[in-house]
């Protein structure tokens, strides 16, 4: 009977010794896989680098921009300065959008990569809100809704959508994308506030005419004098 059962357990133990084996093995099985997965993806990713980055294919062929109402397409191209004939996937996002940052209007760039060989720009424009009259020059600057300089010009290039101002003062040392100073904000800031309570006025006229004068703002509708 004693027998019967150190049989019985040795057969027990011969079984949890193979279980073991068979579990190391299929281990080691499982990781010689993944190892060979792994750098099967990076030779594939080798390759793909490889192929992208000397393939002249894939060289700049095409530059698109989008959304341009201020710059017409050889101004823009003449400052991206998008490198054609470089590859692709080595051309600098960050050098492109430097440089259309440089023009005065160009507030947001966004730039696409697009296989084979082109590359897509859309910018976002500074809308100019005020025709603001600069003494000091007899000339205009164009002003964003935030008091930002875009540029300045001749009167007569008014556009309909602008409002006039008079009795904003400028820096001698006048530059674009820079901000009016602080006293000049707060009179813009004014006109704003006077013109969402007139907003609320049943007046069919719009404001054309904005002048600030002894810390007052007179206003003219529809140019009506």
């Amino acid at each position: 009977m004693r027998k019967g059962v150190e049989l019985k357990n040795k057969h027990i133990g011969k079984k949890k010794t193979l279980g073991k084996h068979k579990k190391k093995i299929l281990r080691i099985l499982v990781y010689i896989v993944l190892v060979m997965f792994m750098l099967s993806l990076l030779l594939l990713i080798g390759y793909g680098v490889y192929h992208f980055g000397t393939s002249h294919k894939y060289n700049v062929a095409k530059v698109e921009f989008k959304n341009c109402t201020i710059y017409d397409v050889q101004t823009l191209t003449d400052t991206a300065k998008v490198p054609i004939g470089e590859n692709l996937f080595k051309v600098s996002k960050k050098n492109i959008t430097t440089n259309l940052e440089s023009l005065p209007y160009i507030e947001e760039v966004s730039i696409k990569k697009i296989r084979p060989d082109k590359i897509q720009i859309t910018v976002k424009e500074y809308e100019s809100k005020y025709f603001a009259y600069n003494e000091e020059t007899d000339l205009y600057v164009r002003l964003t809704l935030n008091g930002m300089v875009l540029e300045q010009v001749e009167g007569e290039l008014k556009q309909d959508k602008e409002l006039l101002v008079f009795g904003i003062s400028f820096d001698d040392n006048l530059k674009a994308k820079t901000i009016v100073a602080k006293t000049e904000l707060e009179k813009l800031a004014l006109y704003e506030k006077t013109n969402a309570i007139y907003q609320k006025v049943e007046i069919q006229k719009d404001i054309t005419n904005i002048e600030f004068k002894d810390k007052n703002i007179i206003l003219t509708l529809n140019h009506d004098l």
